[in-house]
């Protein structure tokens, strides 16, 4: 990308796109399509949902909010949740979406999430749909002197449509953690947000005649940003809730091949799970050749899987160079990085899979995602150059930028990374150089490679599973303090793994019940492993928390100190685990 887009500032994106011009001059002939059933969906002209939202607004203020309060989203439908999150920011206020309770398997763990969320955000109102009532009013009384609810949709009492506000100094405040460890909120100021949308439409080449098929939460920051970005713009969208895309992902695949959407974005298990659920057959009659976007993100890219997408729809005027490949993240808004539509996705294949970080990688064949579907080997994926205002690179553990091809941290920065996190919540990560993600990752001419994480959080199926939260589950099922455990999740020879460290000394433990709740937090492709270890076998800072990457290093490297008493590492990966001849014992001598 031209060095420009890097130094183009907030102030010359905002001049571009306003967030709320839309609500006063809704653009004709555009609008939502809500999914209504099976191949049926509900049309809500731009116009209409200004008014909602406007309305929306009126009765935030009515009930005493103050603009410039945080308010919480706890909105199950796809419509009102669009329509609520545009009503707070008319209101003058920062939108949080939450989560919806499908993601935490039992209302307690929802309840306690919400509750979490609504004590760190400093909110001082929850907007909520019929969905999600229950669980707003609940979760709020656990708070105490809760926050004011305010209904999503007009009950009746003629809430008057008004001018919008000025807008709020923080657009967006999107949570990232799961239910027991520390929320961590990213503030998203205006700025980051208009940019993000500028980046978007300058990246993809999006004109106002292209349509987006969405099916990705709007709670999740792909699927937020990418309804926000549509509905700024006013390009026609259709949103599907997770659950009916699970259900029939024909159903989408039909909008993109009857020429009713040009684009759309989605982790790789989306497209992976289409191939495996549509039969050729199934597709007769439909041209995929209108589809030219399809953004794949949010997770680590499967070019096996996405080989079998490819052969699928290629026989029906898909184009596999319409695979674009990104990274991204909430910390920078959304997108980071990503391939050009048109020019194809590139894959490598690794030499040497087991590499360390500061050291080179060596590649060996290339090809093609979506055309070429590697039966062997370990490959990696391109997700291309930095979208406009964006920069990256590598660094080692001291911060210092390594060349191209070594692997190390990546650090971005930009005009779209976010202004930290709420509260005193892992401050070091935004330096004055950029954000540093904590991902593994490589450039090669240009294009970034990403590895995986380094020790503490996992992203399984573009949803982010983090070590804090699992520990305190573990301790809890254990009877133990949590200090006697810590998680590591990261990716070891491309592998996912999730490696429990218990500092039990000689304590007998039974690792089933353990196990079970991993694979009930994960998913069967994480392999696992259960180290019992000596009451010091967790190295901590002078702060007392653990030092992931430290022990990460030394699971990577077989030089923890304990026994591995559980691992599913060899049936998950078909591969040697690194601890299988070098793991040490207690004493420090071989195991």
């Amino acid at each position: 990308m031209p060095d420009h887009y890097v130094e183009m500032s907030e102030q010359e994106m905002s001049d571009q796109i306003s967030l709320n011009h839309w609500l006063t001059a809704p653009r004709p002939g555009h609008g939502l399509h809500i999914a209504a059933g099976p191949g049926e969906w509900s049309y809500h002209p731009y116009a209409e949902l200004a008014t909602e939202s406007l309305r929306t607004a009126q009765r935030i203020l009515a009930a005493g909010v103050r603009p410039g309060s945080v308010i919480v989203l706890a909105v199950g439908d796809p419509l009102q949740f669009t329509t609520a999150f545009f009503g707070v920011l008319a209101a003058g206020c920062t939108p949080s979406p939450l989560a919806t309770p499908a993601t935490f398997g039992n209302d307690e763990r929802y309840l306690e999430h919400a509750a979490n969320i609504i004590c760190v955000s400093g909110c001082t109102a929850i907007v909520f749909d019929d969905l999600l009532a229950r669980y707003a009013r609940e979760a709020s009384e656990r708070v105490g002197s809760g926050p004011v609810l305010v209904s999503s949709q007009d009950s009746g009492s003629g809430a008057e449509a008004t001018a919008p506000l000025p807008l709020p100094d923080l657009a967006l405040l999107q949570y990232t953690s799961g239910s027991s460890g520390a929320p961590k909120g990213v503030r998203v100021s205006v700025g980051n947000l208009v940019s993000t949308i500028a980046a978007q439409r300058d990246w993809l080449g999006l004109t106002p005649d292209d349509v987006f098929a969405q099916w990705v939460p709007l709670y999740h920051d792909m699927g937020l940003i990418t309804m926000v970005h549509n509905v700024v713009l006013q390009n026609s969208l259709y949103l599907m809730a997770p659950q009916d895309f699970l259900r029939d992902p024909l159903s989408w695949l039909r909008l993109l091949g009857r020429g009713l959407a040009t684009a759309t974005s989605a982790p790789s298990f989306g497209y992976a799970y289409a191939a495996k659920r549509v039969r050729p057959e199934q597709l007769e009659g439909l041209d995929f050749s209108r589809w030219r976007v399809a953004i794949l993100g949010a997770e680590r890219i499967d070019p096996t899987g996405m080989g079998r997408f490819g052969r699928l729809l290629s026989p029906f005027g898909f184009d596999p160079s319409a695979l674009v490949a990104a990274y991204g993240m909430a910390e920078a808004t959304l997108a980071v990085t990503g391939v050009t539509p048109g020019t194809g996705t590139v894959i490598r294949e690794v030499d040497s899979p087991v590499i360390a970080e500061g050291t080179p990688v060596k590649f060996g064949d290339a090809g093609v995602l979506g055309v070429d579907q590697p039966a062997t080997g370990t490959w990696l994926t391109g997700c291309g150059a930095a979208v406009p205002g964006m920069s990256v690179d590598i660094i080692d553990e001291q911060g210092a930028e390594l060349a191209e091809g070594y692997l190390g941290q990546i650090r971005v920065r930009g005009t779209a990374v976010a202004q930290g996190y709420q509260g005193d919540v892992a401050p070091g990560r935004f330096t004055a150089k950029g954000y540093e993600t904590g991902d593994a990752g490589i450039i090669v001419d240009g294009t970034l490679f990403v590895v995986g994480r380094i020790g503490d959080s996992l992203k399984i199926r573009g949803a982010a599973v983090h070590a804090e939260d699992l520990e305190l589950e573990i301790a809890t099922e254990l009877g133990v303090t949590p200090n006697r455990v810590v998680v590591l999740l990261g990716t070891a020879d491309l592998v996912d793994l999730a490696v429990v460290i218990l500092a039990c000394g000689d304590r007998e433990i039974d690792p089933r019940p353990i196990a079970t709740l991993l694979r009930s937090r994960t998913a069967e492709s994480v392999a696992l492993a259960i180290v019992r270890g000596a009451p010091d076998a967790i190295e901590r800072t002078s702060s007392g928390k653990p030092r992931r990457r430290v022990l990460w290093r030394s699971v990577l490297a077989g030089e923890l100190r304990g026994e591995v008493v559980h691992s599913t590492w060899g049936e998950v990966s078909g591969k040697p685990a690194p601890w299988d001849s070098e793991m040490r014992s207690e004493d420090g001598g071989p195991r």
